[in-house]
């Protein structure tokens, strides 16, 4: 599933205290294995860049995306 709702975009480019000042270009959660190799594939085809992200936010800034524009967010 890829997701590209604002609301959904937004909330994908921020940390606890850092936001990325734009919001993500998707936001995938794939269902399979077989979904994951396609959106890599796409990632490839397409020169963006995938960011793996768990279940939350941290303190760190570490899943601030540097060019949210050209980035997806996977939701595992």
């Amino acid at each position: 599933m890829l997701k590209t709702e604002p609301a959904a975009c937004r909330l994908a480019a921020q940390d606890l205290f850092l936001d990325a000042g734009a919001p993500v270009s998707a936001v995938a959660r794939p269902a399979d294995t077989a979904a994951l190799i396609e959106l890599v594939a796409m990632a490839r085809r397409d020169r963006l860049t995938l960011m793996p992200r768990g279940a939350g936010m941290s303190y760190t800034g570490a899943i601030v995306p540097a060019d949210p524009a050209r980035t997806v967010v996977v939701d595992m």
